[in-house]
C-alpha cells in the first residue's frame, strides 16, 4: 500500500509539527491575557524531557500555520515539505481528515545522545479524535500491515509494533496507562516511564498543568535543555550552554500565539524560591520595577545582538548579581591587587543608573560595546580616575568627540560588569551623554561615533529594528534583541557541520525571520513565580523586504537556474567546440552543473563537497578535447566534456581540508602535464597525471600556509613561485631547490596574491608583493628589491587588496578599504577615485581591462550587491547595484556590440546583464589618462550606505 509505515509517518508528522510550531513565537504583552486551566494536569512526562509540546487540534493548527506569511515562506524547507507530503499520504491511506484536525497531542522531546533525539507521544483516549485514530490503526493491523507483539516489563505490558513488509522500519513501542497511550520509537524512554511507575517515584516525572490556550503551549525544562542542544551545537559551545541553562531557571511553561508575521512564546517561570535561597539567575533580577529601554539611539544599525539589564533600584540589582555569583559552584575568584579595594569598587558601583547593556556589532564577536547608564556623567571621569579604572588618554582620538581612555583590565575584572558579562574584554572607554561606553577596539568606537552622528541606529524611523522594538516589551528586567541578518553567522559558527550546512543551504528562508527578542519581566505579585518569559520572532513584512532589496533599473536575463542556492561565482571554461565558453557552477547540494553558451544544461554531477580550487582546463589526450581539473576538500577530480571522470580520477588528496590549492604545470607547452597541490600546512606536492609523486615534491615542506597557490613560470629557466602569509617569497627550481637570492623574508604578513610582470630576462621580470601594512615591493628573479612604496595607511583598520587585471593584461590595481570608505589606487599608489562606503567585512575586489577600457568591481558579501566603476569613478550600472549571492561576478566584453556582459549568481539563478558602453562610459574616444584627469568631475555616486 505504501512503502513507509503509516504509524511511522504519523509519529514523524506530530514530532516535527510541534517542534516547528514551538520554535518561535509572537507576543504583545499589554494586549494579551493568559488563559490557564488549573484543573487539568499532564501525567507521565519523564523528568529527562527537555521540551514538552501540547497542541489541542494538530491538523487545524498546521493549516493555520500554512496560511500565514511565515508558513508560506517556510514551505520550501525540507521539514515542512515532509510534513505536508506525509499528511497527504495519511489521507490516501484512509485516515479521516477530521480526526487529524481535532486530534489533541502532547509530545515530550529528549536528547538521548549527541546525535539522537527521542520523542514520546501522549494520546488521550477519552477524546473522540483519538478514538477515531486508534480505530484507524486497528484496521491497519487487521489488514496485516503490522506485526504486533506484547511483552511484560516490571509488571507492565509494553506493545511493540513493526511493519511486516520492510526490514528497515523502526519498531514502535506503546504503553497504556490510565487515560493515556504513550508511543515512542525509543524503547528506552517507554521503559523509563515504566520504571518511574513501578518505583512510584514522583521525581521521575514532571509536574505539568494543561493549558486551555487554543494555539498550544511549550514546557521548557532548562536543566535538561542542553541535552537537546548538544545534538546541534559543537561540543565546546554545548558545554558552556549546559552551565548557563542549568542555573538560568528550573522550568517555564509558555503559551503559543501565531499571527501572519509574528510567532510568540510567553508564560511564567515555574516555582522559583526567594532570591535569598535560590541559586537561579532569574532570582537575581531585581524585584523592583524595571526601567525603560532607552539605548536604541546609540545602537549602530548593523548590530547583531544586544543584551540589556534594566532596573530602577540600583542597589537591589547589584546585590542580586553578587549574590547569584557567590552561589555558583565554579565561581572565579576575583583578581586581587592593591587597587581593587572595596572602597574603589563602591565608588565604581555608585556610577550605575538604570541600565547596563552589551552590544555586538556585525557578525564578529570581537566588535563589542558595553554601555553603562550613569548618574552624573560630569563627575564620572574623576570617579574613574580615583578608582584607577582609566589609565590615560588613548594614543588615537576621534575628532570632535569625547576623549577615549585606556582602561586597567585588573580593576575591570573585579567590578560588577565583568560578573554580568564575563566574556567581554574591554580595552578603551569613553563617555557619551549619560553613558559610560567600553569597547574592545578603537574601530568599534569609530563605528559608534559615525552611526550616532549620522542617525544610522536602531532608533531610525526607517529602521526595521525600530519597528520591531515597538512590538517588544518597553519595560523588562532583562532583554536580548537580535538582528538575524547579522546574527545568523554567529549562530552558524557554533553549529555542528551537518546543521551548519542545512542552515547555509536555506539561509534566505531563515533570514526572513528578521528579528528576535528574549525578555524576562518581574512578576511583583508573586514570590513563587517571579518572572514572565517572552520570546518574540518577527518575520519581515513584504514592504520591508522591498526596502532591503530594490528592483534593478537595469534588465537582467535569467541565464540558468540550479536546484539549490548557488555557492560559487560563475566559472567560464573553454571547450573543444568552436563556440563561446561554457559555464561551470556549483550549488549548495554540492551539485556541479555544466552549461553551454546559450544556457542549456549539458550535465549535472553530485560531488562530495564544495569546490575549493580554481578549475584548470587541460587536453590530456592531445586530441583537442578538453577536461576540467579541480579539488574539493577531499579529492581531486578530472572530468571530461560529457561529465565522466577521467581514469584514474577522482584521487584522494594527500591531506584533506579547506586549505587545498591546485595548479597545472606544463613545462614545454606540449601537454605533458604535472599537478601541483598544496595543503593548509604549507606543503607542496607535485604529481604526474597518473597521480604518481615526483622526486623532491612528496612533499616539499615550507611549513607556513600560502597567500596564493604556488605556480610555475618559464623564462630562461623554470621557476616555481610561492608567497606565504608570513611574508616569505620562494623561487624554486624543478627539483624543489631554492634559486640564489631566495627565499626572501619580507618581514611583514601578506594576504594578497603574488603578481608577475614578465620581462625578457630574469632581471627585468617583476614580482609584485603588497603586505598587510601597505608596503608595495617589487623584486626580480635574482631576488633583488627593485623598488618599494609605502602606501598611505591612515588607521590600523585599513585593509589593502592587490588585484591583477583579468582578461590577460599584466597590469594591476590596488583597493584600499577603511571602515567607511574605499579608494582605488594605480600601480604607483596614486589615488584614482574614492567612495564613501561602510562595511564591517572585507569587500570583494576585481579589476578588468578590455583594451582602452578599465573597470573596477566591488562586491559586498554581507549586503550581497556589486558595483562596477569606470576609470573616472563613474558607476556604470545605472547607479543601481547588481544584487547577487555575495560572490564575485564575471565580466566579458563584446567589441562588436560595444557591450559589457555581467554574469552573477543570485539565489538559484545565474543572471546576465548587458551594459552598453556608449551609455555608461564618459569620454569614449579619449585615452585612459583622459579618464584619470576627469575623475574629479564626477560626484560620489553608487557606493552609498
Amino acid at each position: 500500500m505504501h512503502h513507509t509505515s503509516v504509524l511511522k509517518k504519523l509519529l514523524f508528522i506530530f514530532a516535527l509539527l510541534l517542534v516547528a510550531l514551538t520554535s518561535i513565537g509572537y507576543f504583545y504583552y499589554s494586549r494579551w491575557q493568559r488563559e490557564v486551566n488549573q484543573s487539568s494536569t499532564i501525567p507521565y512526562i519523564l523528568e529527562s524531557a527537555a521540551l514538552v509540546c501540547d497542541v489541542g487540534a494538530v491538523g487545524k493548527q498546521w493549516n493555520n500555520f500554512s496560511t500565514t506569511t511565515i508558513g508560506r515562506d517556510f514551505a520550501t524547507l525540507p521539514l515542512f515539505c515532509d510534513i505536508q507530503a506525509n499528511l497527504e499520504c495519511l489521507n490516501q491511506a484512509g485516515l479521516n481528515r477530521n480526526s487529524l484536525d481535532e486530534l489533541p497531542l502532547i509530545v515530550s522531546i529528549h536528547g538521548l545522545s549527541e546525535e539522537e533525539i527521542g520523542y514520546v507521544l501522549y494520546l488521550d483516549i477519552r477524546t473522540p479524535a483519538t478514538i477515531s485514530l486508534l480505530a484507524f490503526l486497528d484496521n491497519q493491523k487487521k489488514a496485516n500491515k503490522y506485526k504486533v507483539e506484547n511483552r511484560s516489563y516490571a509488571g507492565y505490558t509494553i506493545t511493540t509494533i513493526s511493519q511486516t513488509t520492510s526490514r528497515n522500519t523502526k519498531t514502535l513501542h506503546m504503553l497504556k496507562q490510565g487515560s493515556y497511550v504513550m508511543v515512542s520509537f525509543s524503547e528506552l524512554l517507554i521503559e523509563d516511564i515504566v520504571r518511574g511507575l513501578a518505583d512510584k517515584k514522583p521525581s521521575a516525572f514532571l509536574s505539568l498543568r494543561k493549558s486551555s490556550h487554543k494555539q498550544g503551549s511549550l514546557y521548557i525544562n532548562f536543566p535538561k535543555l542542553s541535552s537537546l542542544l548538544r545534538i546541534f551545537v559543537k561540543q565546546e559551545y554545548s558545554c558552556k550552554l549546559a552551565s548557563y541553562l542549568l542555573n538560568l531557571a528550573p522550568a517555564a511553561q509558555l503559551e503559543l500565539k501565531l499571527s501572519n508575521h509574528y510567532l510568540l512564546l510567553t508564560g511564567l517561570v515555574n516555582e522559583v524560591a526567594s532570591s535569598v535561597d535560590s541559586c537561579y539567575w532569574v532570582s537575581a533580577l531585581s524585584k523592583a520595577e524595571s526601567s525603560l529601554f532607552s539605548l536604541s539611539s546609540y545602537i549602530p544599525s548593523n548590530s547583531s545582538v544586544v543584551q540589556c539589564y534594566s532596573f530602577k533600584d540600583t542597589g537591589a540589582f547589584i546585590n542580586g548579581m553578587y549574590a547569584y555569583q557567590s552561589k555558583q559552584p565554579n565561581t572565579q575568584v576575583p583578581v586581587t591587587d592593591d587597587i581593587s579595594t572595596p572602597s574603589n569598587l563602591s565608588l565604581l558601583n555608585s556610577l550605575f543608573k538604570n541600565d547596563i547593556a552589551l552590544c555586538t556589532i556585525g557578525s564578529d564577536m570581537r566588535d563589542q560595546l558595553l554601555f553603562i547608564g550613569t548618574n552624573d556623567s560630569g563627575s564620572a571621569i574623576s570617579i574613574l580616575e580615583e578608582s584607577q579604572l582609566i589609565v590615560s588618554p588613548y594614543e588615537q582620538q576621534i575628532n570632535q568627540w569625547s576623549t577615549v581612555y585606556t582602561i586597567n583590565p585588573t580593576v575591570f575584572k573585579n567590578w560588577l560588569p565583568y560578573i554580568v558579562f564575563p566574556e567581554f574584554e574591554p580595552r578603551l572607554l569613553t563617555i557619551v551623554d549619560n553613558y559610560i561606553i567600553f569597547a574592545n577596539n578603537f574601530s568599534t568606537l569609530k563605528q559608534l561615533q559615525r552611526s550616532y552622528a549620522q542617525g544610522n541606529t536602531w532608533a531610525s524611523q526607517q529602521s526595521g529594528a525600530n519597528r520591531f522594538l515597538a512590538s517588544t516589551l518597553a519595560y523588562a528586567n532583562y532583554s536580548m534583541f537580535a538582528n538575524l541578518q547579522y546574527a545568523w553567522p554567529l549562530i552558524a559558527q557554533k553549529l555542528k557541520p551537518v546543521w551548519k550546512a542545512l542552515l547555509d543551504k536555506h539561509t534566505i528562508n531563515f533570514q526572513k525571520c528578521g528579528y528576535a527578542s528574549f525578555q524576562f519581566v518581574n512578576n511583583t505579585q508573586s514570590t513563587q513565580q517571579p518572572c514572565y518569559i517572552n520570546l518574540l520572532f518577527a518575520h519581515m513584512a513584504e514592504s520591508e523586504l522591498a526596502k532591503q532589496v530594490k528592483s534593478d533599473t537595469i534588465s537582467a536575463v535569467k541565464y540558468f537556474q540550479t536546484a539549490a542556492p548557488i555557492i560559487t561565482k560563475p566559472i567560464f571554461v573553454t571547450t573543444h567546440k568552436k563556440v563561446a565558453p561554457h559555464l561551470l557552477v556549483q550549488d549548495a547540494l554540492s551539485q556541479l552543473y555544466f552549461v553551454d553558451d546559450i544556457g542549456r544544461l549539458i550535465w549535472k554531477k553530485k560531488l562530495e563537497a564544495p569546490i575549493l580550487s580554481d578549475i584548470s582546463v587541460i587536453d590530456l589526450y592531445k586530441n583537442n578535447k578538453c577536461q576540467y581539473l579541480f579539488a574539493t576538500s577531499e579529492a581531486i577530480h578530472l572530468i571530461d566534456y560529457t561529465g565522466q571522470e577521467v581514469s584514474p580520477y577522482p584521487q584522494k588528496l594527500p591531506h584533506s581540508g579547506k586549505g587545498v590549492g591546485v595548479n597545472i604545470i606544463d613545462y614545454n607547452q606540449d601537454k605533458n602535464y604535472r599537478i601541483l597541490i598544496t595543503d593548509a600546512r604549507g606543503n607542496i606536492y607535485l604529481r604526474d597525471m597518473h597521480y604518481r609523486p615526483l622526486p623532491g615534491w612528496n612533499p616539499k615542506p615550507l611549513h607556513i600556509p600560502f597567500a596564493v597557490t604556488p605556480f610555475h613560470i618559464r623564462l630562461d629557466k623554470d621557476y616555481f613561485l610561492s608567497l606565504q602569509i608570513n611574508g616569505t617569497l620562494h623561487a624554486l627550481n624543478r627539483r624543489g631547490q631554492s634559486y640564489a637570492g631566495f627565499p626572501i623574508n619580507i618581514k611583514e604578513p601578506v594576504c594578497n596574491p603574488l603578481i608577475v610582470q614578465k620581462g625578457n630576462y630574469s632581471t627585468t621580470t617583476q614580482l609584485i608583493v603588497l603586505t598587510e601594512e601597505g608596503t608595495l615591493n617589487s623584486y626580480n628573479l635574482k631576488g633583488a628589491l627593485q623598488h618599494s612604496i609605502q602606501l598611505e595607511k591612515t588607521d590600523y583598520t585599513v585593509k589593502f587588496t592587490l588585484c591583477s587585471a583579468l582578461e590577460g593584461s599584466q597590469s594591476y590595481a590596488i583597493f584600499r578599504q577603511d571602515l567607511d570608505k574605499i579608494a582605488i589606487l594605480d600601480e604607483q599608489g596614486k589615488l584614482l577615485f574614492e567612495k564613501e562606503y561602510e562595511s564591517e567585512r572585507a569587500l570583494g575586489c576585481q579589476y578588468y581591462v578590455f583594451g582602452e577600457y578599465k573597470f573596477y568591481v566591488i562586491t559586498d558579501p554581507i549586503k550581497k550587491r556589486t558595483y562596477i566603476y569606470n576609470s573616472g569613478g563613474k558607476i556604470i550600472n545605472n547607479s543601481t547595484p547588481i544584487h547577487n549571492n555575495g560572490q564575485q561576478v564575471v565580466l566579458s566584453f563584446s567589441e562588436a556590440d560595444q557591450q559589457i556582459l555581467v554574469y552573477t549568481s543570485f539565489n538559484k539563478s545565474i543572471l546576465k546583464y548587458q551594459l552598453a558602453i556608449e551609455e555608461t562610459l564618459e569620454n569614449r574616444g579619449g585615452s585612459v589618462q583622459d579618464l584619470f584627469d576627469t575623475s574629479k568631475n564626477f560626484s560620489n555616486e553608487g557606493l552609498e550606505h
